[in-house]
């Protein structure tokens, strides 16, 4: 049985539990906001990945995914999503690695997706990280692998069919990197908006850059989500 969360939705898990990557990792099943199925937009973010303390030696691309035992007890910790996730909306231990989910709370909440009876903007998203592996060190970006991007093309695709996202922001250059060709294609192709933007955790969220138009990260974030508003009224 998954474990319960109290600011997250279970009404998907019995789809999500159909994922196969997600029967082998239950810990990094998609976590998905209290109110997501009623906010005024339906909005999947991804990250990067997780990372581990430790040096798991089966983090490999070729192990990882039969899903081998983990060698210390604070890797599943640090692989689940939804403790993560819900931690943050508590106001649980917070560090520094979870400037990306602050980031995030604070421009939702200029789009007015935070409900009255909320205790966080976040309850009104789903979210889950681009790559289905840690990264190899702590703070590090994954070194990715063909098995890397084949396995995420697998799963998120899956999470969308599941979720009916209207709007899907990569907040990773890394993952936007590998997603751009075929996942993020695909998914427009099947009439979710997509939309790029830095990591939130970074300098570019509050800097404006070329490939964001001459906006800041933040900015092209919510003009991504008013603009899912705006069709949500259409």
């Amino acid at each position: 049985m998954l474990k319960s969360y109290s600011e997250l939705s279970a009404d998907f898990d019995g789809l999500l539990s159909a994922v196969p990557h997600y029967a082998l990792y239950p810990e990094m099943m998609t976590a998905i906001g209290r109110h997501y199925g009623s906010a005024s937009a339906r909005v999947l973010v991804l990250g990067e990945s997780h990372y581990l303390d430790d040096d798991e030696p089966n983090n490999l691309p070729e192990r990882w995914y039969e899903r081998r035992e983990l060698m210390y007890p604070a890797s599943a910790r640090n692989i689940s999503t939804r403790g993560i996730f819900n931690n943050v909306i508590c106001g649980r231990n917070p560090s520094r690695s979870k400037a990306i989910f602050h980031a995030l709370a604070s421009a939702l909440d200029d789009c007015g997706m935070r409900l009255p009876e909320a205790r966080s903007s976040l309850q009104a998203i789903a979210y889950m990280n681009f790559f289905q592996r840690p990264a190899e060190r702590t703070g590090k970006s994954i070194r990715v692998s063909a098995r890397d991007v084949e396995e995420s093309a697998r799963v998120i695709p899956a999470v969308c069919a599941a979720l009916q996202p209207q709007l899907v922001v990569f907040a990773s250059r890394l993952g936007w990197r590998h997603a751009k060709a075929e996942i993020a294609s695909g998914l427009a192709a099947g009439g979710i908006r997509t939309a790029f933007v830095p990591h939130p955790a970074t300098s570019w969220w509050n800097r404006p850059s070329r490939p964001m138009g001459g906006l800041t990260g933040r900015q092209r974030f919510i003009e991504a989500v008013r603009a899912a508003q705006a069709e949500q009224t259409r």
